[in-house]
């Protein structure tokens, strides 16, 4: 019998497949708690909303008790701390995505066999490596995707520590418990992300340029990233500014860019079939 004749196979990688799915996660998450934010800031009525649903609806305790100005701003706050909370959870798994498609990417190109038997074959080795990137947690997978880059992660103790206020948002109220500190000299949970910065220079020093801001004679505005962070004691709740919120979700959308410009290449003429 005759051999089979070989089948070249052109496996294209596709970095935009990494920062895709993260910043559609960061996206959608933006855009529910911008509405979310506008939709509370308007909500001025004494008394506890209603679903806008049918005749029947689901109730637990007093849906009727007129709301002091008070109690009305603490049902705000706690509307925005759901949302940051949920949002939290949201920016933590578009970081899971884009590294473990960056996992993916990363052995293709440093680990693949070269030859298979069939489709098939190639389709099985591939779900290998997503089912192996799925089982690290995430400081493994941040790791094992460092390793595999042409320089390492820039922004491991950043997402790692964003990861830390997430879980005690969602397990423990936002109360700062033993579990969550990452500080210990300090006895505290710290939060690392990276800012943008827009300012100018004067006598020497940076001035800080904002919305509204009046920039003093003529100057040349420049832009840097910087570190920020914010430190929550142990019993204390986390709370955070819209503007915090909105750097925290920055640096995740950073990270993705990190990701991909540091991804390795193929060799010249060493096409993976």
């Amino acid at each position: 019998m005759d051999a089979q004749p070989k089948v070249r196979l052109t496996v294209q990688l596709n970095q935009n497949g990494i920062i895709a799915p993260l910043q559609r996660i960061l996206r959608e998450s933006f855009n529910n708690v911008a509405l979310g934010l506008h939709a509370v800031e308007q909500y001025e009525t004494d008394v506890l909303p209603n679903l806008p649903t049918s005749f029947f609806q689901f109730k637990i305790g007093d849906q009727e008790e007129r709301l002091t100005e008070e109690q009305l701003e603490a049902l705000k706050q706690s509307y925005q701390t759901w949302m940051f909370t949920t949002a939290f959870g949201e920016f933590i798994k578009a970081v899971f995505a884009a590294l473990r498609e960056a996992y993916l990417y990363c052995e293709v190109v440093m680990n693949w066999p070269g030859s298979f038997k069939s489709l098939d074959e190639i389709k099985s080795h591939i779900d290998s490596i997503r089912t192996k990137a799925q089982q690290f947690h995430l400081p493994t997978l941040m790791d094992r995707v460092s390793e595999r880059l042409q320089s390492p992660l820039d922004f491991r103790e950043h997402v790692l520590s964003i990861n830390k206020v997430r879980n005690c948002l969602e397990h423990r109220h936002g109360v700062v418990t033993k579990k969550d500190i990452n500080d210990p000299p300090n006895n505290s949970l710290k939060m690392k992300w990276r800012r943008s910065k827009v300012f100018y220079e004067k006598d020497g020093r940076e001035i800080e340029v904002s919305s509204g801001s009046m920039i003093e004679g003529p100057a040349t505005v420049m832009h840097k990233l910087e570190d920020a962070s914010k430190v929550f004691k142990l019993g204390e709740r986390i709370s955070l500014s819209v503007d915090e919120f909105n750097q925290v979700m920055f640096t995740c959308n950073v990270l993705g860019q990190d990701i991909v410009s540091k991804l390795p290449t193929l060799p010249p003429e060493s096409a993976k079939s």
